[in-house]
């Protein structure tokens, strides 16, 4: 419980849906990079830079499973079954919504049915209804099968459905094969497609071939091809889709060829062109490795041959790895830096070949000694400046857990303004794990450019020692600049010494309002719903009904023990109430029992005080803090970068070793945020510097080396 208690203490967050934060979050990532071929060779040549993109796409998911993932019952011959209720704000208890069972008929050994089938609880005639039936047929390990049936609110007649079947000698050649027919209410079964599986014995030479059926010629006609192929020299992928007159409508075709030491050679796309009717070139791009850089050549084809669109070329460095747990990576390979060239194709050199102009963008990388990407920068030419700038800058904090490097934190900051060549913080990211690595928050934040909070999330996952899983979310409100608890999800699973028998709840409760929750279990025995954690402080008034299920949904008979001295339970109408007189009360336990036997839960309570959040408190751009300067030694510039909460005055000064003030970078009003100012030491001895940064009552110096 205190572990409950001082998670809930305190947590800032803002939300939205899972979906469109993780659709942002693409746009975001994408947005750091000139062109998806850009991107694409930065993945290739870096794959620190892919994981530290896909790590923030990863959470988020997990995020969304953790959070809506059940677990799936297992094969039984008892029946397995859920039941989900729902409350609003207007019920005065939870009602039913749906409920499902899963079934096992014949023996499992040899021929047997797989049976689900979901019900509907309909509100207006308190009646239950099928949603849907699924049966899935098999013979042994064969599964020969399978028919699914959907169901109209209040029909006892399917009005649409899918069946398929599964033949256990495919046709000559193939490896598998499925037939498809589907079911209108008003049309009864038609065939629709059969598809056919092939592949080579190692499983690296895949083709499948779906047809769709014509009722016209009573045929099945060729649809689509999809290939895929991989060897030790190339992989190819191939996707063609054909019309029922045999003509082809798309074809998408991607190859790439591989090197001895498994290195890119080369990648090309081509795509079907429908006036030729046949594949021409789309892009390409060529890989060039020599000693200290990686090369690309990006190829268009423009109807007539292949044209040199873009060039990348990374430098990077290898290096024996330092962790002598890893044997199976006994070399890092870690890039530097990537640049991408301005290419003329109507221009040539002086040895006749297509003339490269100067580097248009460049990407940075630092690493930490794991091999960890610490820091992305990228940096474009300006146009009328005729100079590069820093346009994105990412950073990325680890932490050393148990041998392994996770990281906590991901700041990304965007340009503000071009002339000044100043960043802000657009997206900060943080986990937090415990001592174990097992992950306890996940959090970001969204900033405007003026260092306004625009939406932010914190979770809390909270893992009790009884196997409970709990995950809290708070949101901030934009408009009324307001924190609340949005929602919290419960998830716990008992397991009993008879019959194997295990009741799992899952619970979300959103805004303190709305709720639903749903229990699994297997046989006859009773399910009673947990309340918990029930949240309540000393005056509040507490008035509820328990609920529970029998296999057929009937209601078992369900008792309370520990109940609060002052509290009364109806067992008869199953109603609680009670005015609450304990600071901390104690935990109660819900027993339900039929004649098959009896499950008992407990049921905690939690002080409101310990989830309220401050009001007056927002999420801000962060504290004053004066960074690093980079690149650091450095002949004969170096940018600084330093972080504002708000916006005020500035002194940005430097100093040499014998405490004499030697430039002055920055003295004025800046707005909140990150900003980068550079630093051009041209006409300075080489030697170590001090820079200091004064705004309001924040002091902070620190050291950098210039090396001519």
């Amino acid at each position: 419980m205190k572990q409950i208690l001082n998670t809930l203490l305190g947590i800032l967050v803002v939300s939205s849906s899972l979906f469109a934060q993780s659709k942002e979050l693409k746009e975001k990532i994408d947005a750091q990079y000139l062109s998806p071929s850009h991107k694409a060779f930065l993945y290739q040549v870096s794959p620190q830079t892919k994981a530290a993109d896909m790590w923030l796409i990863e959470q988020e998911r997990k995020a969304e499973l953790d959070a809506q993932q059940a677990s799936a019952a297992p094969v039984s011959t008892d029946t397995t079954w859920s039941y989900t209720e729902y409350k609003t704000i207007n019920d005065s208890l939870y009602m039913p919504t749906s409920a499902s069972y899963h079934f096992l008929v014949g023996d499992k050994e040899g021929s047997n049915s797989i049976n689900n089938e979901a019900l509907t609880w309909n509100r207006q005639d308190s009646k239950w209804y099928k949603r849907s039936i699924q049966k899935a047929w098999y013979f042994g390990t064969h599964q020969d099968s399978s028919i699914t049936l959907y169901f109209a609110n209040g029909d006892t007649l399917p009005n649409r459905g899918s069946k398929m079947r599964y033949p256990e000698t495919p046709s000559e050649g193939a490896s598998r094969e499925i037939y498809s027919d589907t079911f209108v209410k008003d049309y009864g079964w038609k065939k629709n497609t059969w598809m056919q599986y092939y592949k080579n014995e190692n499983g690296l030479d895949t083709l499948r071939v779906e047809y769709s059926f014509h009722e016209a010629t009573m045929e099945y006609k060729r649809t689509s091809e999809t290939r895929n192929q991989r060897t030790d020299d190339y992989q190819l992928s191939s996707s063609k889709y054909i019309d029922s007159d045999g003509n082809i409508t798309s074809w998408n075709y991607n190859y790439t060829e591989i090197n001895s030491d498994q290195s890119v050679k080369y990648q090309l796309t081509k795509q079907y062109d429908a006036v030729k009717k046949q594949l021409v070139g789309k892009d390409s791009t060529q890989f060039i490795y020599e000693d200290g850089y990686v090369e690309g050549l990006k190829f268009s084809w423009d109807g007539s041959a292949w044209r040199l669109a873009n060039m990348y070329r990374s430098f990077q460095r290898s290096f024996a790895n330092p962790n002598p747990d890893d044997t199976f990576h006994p070399t890092i390979t870690q890039v530097d830096s990537v640049n991408n060239y301005i290419v003329y194709p109507d221009s040539t050199d002086e040895n006749g070949d297509i003339a490269i102009g100067d580097v248009l963008t460049r990407t940075e990388f630092d690493h930490n000694e794991y091999g960890n990407l610490i820091e992305k920068r990228e940096y474009s030419m300006h146009a009328q400046q005729n100079v590069m700038i820093i346009w994105s800058r990412t950073e990325y904090d680890y932490v050393r857990i148990n041998g392994r490097s996770l990281q906590t934190r991901s700041t990304i900051y965007t340009l503000i303004n071009t002339e000044a060549n100043e960043l802000y913080i657009n997206i900060d990211t943080k986990w937090v794990y415990d001592e174990l690595g097992t992950r306890k928050e996940y959090s970001y934040v969204f900033y405007s450019d003026t260092g306004d909070t625009t939406r932010a999330q914190r979770t809390v996952y909270v893992n009790e020692e009884d196997g409970t899983k709990m995950t809290f979310v708070y949101s901030w409100h934009y408009q009324n600049k307001i924190m609340y608890l949005k929602n919290y999800t419960v998830s716990y699973s008992q397991f009993f010494e008879v019959d194997y028998h295990y009741m799992k709840q899952d619970s979300r409760l959103d805004n303190l309002n709305n709720g639903n929750r749903t229990i699994n279990t297997r046989g006859n025995y009773p399910v009673v719903f947990n309340d918990g954690p029930i949240l309540a402080e000393k005056g509040d008034t507490l008035s509820f009904y328990l609920s529970g299920r029998n296999i057929d949904f009937s209601i078992p008979s369900i008792t309370i023990t520990d109940l609060p001295a002052t509290a009364s339970y109806n067992s008869e109408t199953r109603k609680f109430f009670w005015i609450v007189d304990e600071e901390k009360p104690a935990p109660m336990h819900y027993t339900a029992t039929n004649s098959n036997g009896s499950a008992t839960v407990e049921v905690r309570f939690v002080n409101m005080d310990m989830i309220t959040v401050d009001n007056e408190q927002e999420y801000t751009v962060g504290t004053f803090e004066l960074k690093q300067n980079y690149p650091n030694p450095f002949n004969p510039t170096t940018n600084i970068s330093f972080n504002l909460p708000k916006a005020g005055e500035v002194a940005l000064t430097v100093y040499n070793m014998l405490g004499q003030q030697v430039a002055t970078l920055v003295q004025g009003r800046m707005s909140a945020g990150t900003q980068t100012v550079q630093f051009n030491a041209s006409n300075f001895a080489s030697g170590m510097y001090i820079y200091r940064l004064q705004s309001a009552n924040f002091v902070e110096t620190r050291k950098m080396m210039l090396i001519k």
